[in-house]
């Protein structure tokens, strides 16, 4: 069984070390990253420190984040690639998403970030504490608190970072939002094409193949019509990368889930546009 606490692989950052976040994260950022495209088509978001990036590890986080990024909940992302329209979009597009999020860099924190401008990302909602080990900085715990009451220090800066700490330089939603994993891991649309595992199109019956593609609506169909086949309910269904995709962005390629699982999962959206009349088969 996954949980949303799960530490997987999420992509590289600009030093190409794998990124690790929660599955909970790694659903947030591609949200994140999801919605930054639509706003600004053709710009790229790149990861310069994830999280589970210990200080003391080999390859570890920056002396200079202060353990912030040691657990789960933190991302920095480089901005130096980015016009101040798309720097202010992210941080407005995180924020409405669930991440405490800031610009760093010398224009919003005189004297610091000369040489390492970035935006930092923190989740919200991610708990302090799983299974009895700790899960989230105490720091970083507690600057996203600061950001959800507001007021003095919401800006995220340590208190040596300037010498008054202030409110947040920019906009913040009301109420602030904390971001929904299960609302957005079943984010899917009929129209959404899936590539058939030979497992799944065995199952599916004649006339599908390996590597073929097919609609979630189409197959949403298909597997009602068949539902009389010897098909169990409890059958594990290896992802492709592609179907991986498809089905949640907290799921990666090698992962399994059951027919019933795959069923359930597109069922909660029936009430979307159904285009399934166009699906192959």
């Amino acid at each position: 069984m996954t949980l949303p606490t799960d530490v997987i692989d999420c992509g590289k950052d600009t030093k190409g070390r794998t990124v690790h976040m929660s599955r909970r994260m790694c659903v947030a950022w591609t949200v994140t990253v999801d919605e930054f495209k639509k706003e600004f088509p053709g710009q790229e978001l790149f990861i310069v420190q994830g999280a589970w990036r210990s200080v003391d590890s080999p390859t570890g986080g920056a002396p200079e984040s202060k353990g912030f990024h040691d657990f789960s909940g933190a991302l920095d992302i480089r901005t130096s690639n980015l016009t101040r329209d798309e720097q202010d979009g992210l941080i407005r597009i995180a924020r409405s998403i669930g991440w405490a999020a800031w610009l760093r860099d010398p224009e919003h924190v005189p004297g610091h970030f000369e040489n390492n401008e970035h935006a930092h990302l923190a989740l919200l909602g991610e708990p302090e504490n799983v299974g009895g080990k700790q899960n989230v900085h105490d720091g970083l715990f507690r600057q996203m608190q600061r950001y959800h009451d507001g007021g003095e220090r919401s800006d995220g800066l340590a208190a040596g970072t300037r010498p008054f700490p202030g409110k947040d330089y920019h906009p913040r939603p009301h109420p602030i939002p904390v971001f929904d994993f299960d609302e957005a891991e079943n984010d899917m649309q009929l129209t959404d094409t899936l590539k058939l595992t030979k497992e799944t199109a065995d199952a599916l019956g004649e006339g599908f193949n390996e590597g073929e593609e097919i609609t979630l609506g189409g197959l949403l169909q298909k597997m009602a019509r068949h539902a009389a086949l010897a098909v169990k309910l409890t059958d594990k269904v290896p992802l492709t990368e592609e179907t991986a995709a498809a089905l949640g962005r907290g799921l990666q390629e090698g992962d399994t889930i059951t027919v019933g699982g795959l069923l359930q999962k597109m069922a909660r959206h029936a009430a979307l546009a159904d285009d399934s009349d166009r699906s192959p088969g």
